[in-house]
Protein backbone atom coordinates (compact mmCIF):
# COMPACT_ATOMS: atom_id res chain seq x y z
CA UNK A 1 0.00 0.00 0.00
CA UNK A 2 2.72 2.12 1.07
CA UNK A 3 4.45 1.79 -2.48
CA UNK A 4 1.67 2.65 -4.47
CA UNK A 5 1.31 5.72 -2.20
CA UNK A 6 4.60 6.89 -2.62
CA UNK A 7 4.46 6.17 -6.69
CA UNK A 8 1.38 8.73 -7.06
CA UNK A 9 2.47 10.97 -4.74
CA UNK A 10 6.20 10.90 -7.18
CA UNK A 11 3.75 10.99 -10.29
CA UNK A 12 1.76 13.80 -8.97
CA UNK A 13 5.54 15.90 -7.43
CA UNK A 14 6.83 15.42 -11.02
CA UNK A 15 4.10 16.98 -13.04
CA UNK A 16 3.25 19.35 -10.53
CA UNK A 17 6.95 20.36 -10.07
CA UNK A 18 7.20 20.71 -13.48
CA UNK A 19 4.58 22.86 -14.30
CA UNK A 20 5.43 25.42 -11.81
CA UNK A 21 8.94 25.65 -12.63
CA UNK A 22 7.84 26.16 -16.26
CA UNK A 23 5.41 28.65 -15.45
CA UNK A 24 8.20 30.46 -13.01
CA UNK A 25 10.17 30.44 -16.07
CA UNK A 26 8.06 32.04 -18.22
CA UNK A 27 6.98 35.07 -15.77
CA UNK A 28 10.51 35.28 -14.67
CA UNK A 29 10.96 36.03 -18.70
CA UNK A 30 8.41 39.07 -18.53
CA UNK A 31 5.19 37.33 -19.70
CA UNK A 32 3.60 36.28 -16.93
CA UNK A 33 -0.10 36.78 -18.38
CA UNK A 34 1.13 33.61 -20.42
CA UNK A 35 0.64 31.47 -17.07
CA UNK A 36 -2.57 30.56 -15.84
CA UNK A 37 -4.66 33.12 -13.77
CA UNK A 38 -4.67 30.54 -10.60
CA UNK A 39 -0.37 31.22 -11.07
CA UNK A 40 -0.48 34.74 -11.93
CA UNK A 41 -2.54 35.18 -8.50
CA UNK A 42 -1.19 33.03 -6.01
CA UNK A 43 2.27 31.89 -7.46
CA UNK A 44 3.98 31.67 -3.62
CA UNK A 45 1.25 29.30 -2.93
CA UNK A 46 2.27 27.03 -6.01
CA UNK A 47 5.77 27.14 -5.19
CA UNK A 48 4.94 26.59 -1.45
CA UNK A 49 2.57 22.80 -2.58
CA UNK A 50 5.64 22.12 -4.67
CA UNK A 51 7.91 22.00 -1.72
CA UNK A 52 5.73 20.46 0.15
CA UNK A 53 5.60 17.78 -2.08
CA UNK A 54 8.55 17.31 -2.41
CA UNK A 55 9.52 16.84 1.14
CA UNK A 56 6.14 14.46 1.34
CA UNK A 57 8.47 12.10 -1.61
CA UNK A 58 11.20 12.61 0.77
CA UNK A 59 10.15 11.24 3.72
CA UNK A 60 8.00 8.42 1.95
CA UNK A 61 10.65 6.99 0.41
CA UNK A 62 12.03 5.82 3.67
CA UNK A 63 9.10 3.88 4.21
CA UNK A 64 8.57 2.37 0.41
CA UNK A 65 10.23 -0.74 -0.36
CA UNK A 66 10.56 -0.64 -4.12
CA UNK A 67 14.09 0.51 -3.92
CA UNK A 68 16.84 0.73 -1.29
CA UNK A 69 16.00 4.12 0.73
CA UNK A 70 19.63 5.83 -0.47
CA UNK A 71 19.19 4.95 -3.80
CA UNK A 72 15.69 6.62 -4.08
CA UNK A 73 17.04 9.93 -2.14
CA UNK A 74 19.52 9.98 -4.79
CA UNK A 75 17.30 8.87 -8.03
CA UNK A 76 14.38 11.88 -6.35
CA UNK A 77 17.42 14.50 -6.33
CA UNK A 78 18.32 13.88 -9.58
CA UNK A 79 14.36 14.09 -10.81
CA UNK A 80 14.45 17.26 -9.04
CA UNK A 81 17.16 18.20 -11.44
CA UNK A 82 15.61 17.17 -14.36
CA UNK A 83 12.92 18.75 -13.76
CA UNK A 84 14.19 22.05 -13.10
CA UNK A 85 16.68 21.43 -16.54
CA UNK A 86 13.85 20.50 -18.78
CA UNK A 87 11.26 23.28 -17.27
CA UNK A 88 13.73 25.92 -18.05
CA UNK A 89 14.22 24.70 -21.60
CA UNK A 90 10.44 24.24 -22.11
CA UNK A 91 10.29 28.08 -20.91
CA UNK A 92 13.09 29.26 -22.79
CA UNK A 93 10.98 27.73 -26.06
CA UNK A 94 7.47 29.67 -25.25
CA UNK A 95 9.69 32.78 -24.80
CA UNK A 96 11.08 32.20 -28.47
CA UNK A 97 7.21 31.28 -29.77
CA UNK A 98 6.04 34.24 -28.15
CA UNK A 99 8.99 36.84 -29.29
CA UNK A 100 8.50 35.23 -32.33
CA UNK A 101 4.59 36.00 -32.53
CA UNK A 102 5.60 39.25 -31.75
CA UNK A 103 8.06 39.80 -34.27
CA UNK A 104 5.62 38.56 -37.06
CA UNK A 105 2.96 40.91 -36.03
CA UNK A 106 5.33 44.03 -35.66
CA UNK A 107 6.47 43.03 -39.01
CA UNK A 108 3.05 42.86 -40.54
CA UNK A 109 2.20 46.83 -39.17
CA UNK A 110 5.49 47.56 -40.73
CA UNK A 111 7.77 48.14 -37.41
CA UNK A 112 10.86 48.17 -36.27
CA UNK A 113 12.32 44.57 -35.51
CA UNK A 114 15.51 44.61 -34.87
CA UNK A 115 14.59 44.20 -30.75
CA UNK A 116 12.89 40.99 -31.62
CA UNK A 117 15.86 39.58 -34.02
CA UNK A 118 18.35 40.16 -30.96
CA UNK A 119 16.01 38.35 -28.47
CA UNK A 120 15.26 35.11 -30.68
CA UNK A 121 18.79 34.88 -31.32
CA UNK A 122 19.78 34.67 -27.12
CA UNK A 123 20.60 31.21 -26.24
CA UNK A 124 19.10 29.53 -23.25
CA UNK A 125 21.57 30.72 -20.66
CA UNK A 126 21.11 34.61 -21.94
CA UNK A 127 17.49 34.04 -21.67
CA UNK A 128 17.90 32.85 -17.97
CA UNK A 129 20.45 35.29 -17.20
CA UNK A 130 17.97 38.22 -18.41
CA UNK A 131 14.84 36.08 -16.68
CA UNK A 132 17.26 36.66 -13.18
CA UNK A 133 18.16 40.16 -13.55
CA UNK A 134 14.45 41.03 -14.52
CA UNK A 135 13.52 39.05 -11.25
CA UNK A 136 16.00 40.86 -9.36
CA UNK A 137 14.69 44.07 -10.10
Amino acid sequence: MINIVFISVCIFWIFFSHQVAYYAVIAATGFKIETPLFFMKYDYLCFTVSWLLFFVVIVLTFFQKILPFWFALVLIILIRSLIKALARKRGCVKYRKIIADMLEYAKRNGEDTSSFQESLNMTDNEILKEARMRVRL
